[in-house]
């Protein structure tokens, strides 16, 4: 499972990747988490991606999300083309307002 958190600094993103991907090895899973954030720690764009998976974990490549956790504008309209057409889609209402042709 890939799954990705995104959103800008300061909304506790980083925080929640570490959180799952801690919680998903004390489930017995592997996991991995990566981390990427703009030069502005507040305010910039921020993304967390985790994959957690029975198997050893080979390769951090996350492309294809199974799921996307957006929690701004700018993160949805940046990843939201990743997300597979099986995939979900947590976004935060008063922030993110999805697009019409969505199947959100």
């Amino acid at each position: 499972m890939r799954i990705r958190f995104a959103g800008f600094g300061g909304q506790g993103i980083v925080s929640c990747g570490l959180n799952l991907g801690k919680a998903a090895m004390r489930d017995g899973k592997n996991s991995a988490q990566t981390q990427s954030y703009g030069s502005a720690s507040r305010g910039g764009l921020t993304r967390a991606d985790v994959t957690i998976q029975d198997d050893e974990i080979y390769e951090l490549d996350i492309d294809d999300l199974d799921v996307l956790v957006a929690l701004s504008q700018q993160s949805y309209d940046k990843f939201i083309g990743e997300l597979l057409p099986t995939g979900k889609l947590f976004y935060e209402a008063d922030m993110v307002v999805p697009a019409e042709n969505s199947t959100v």
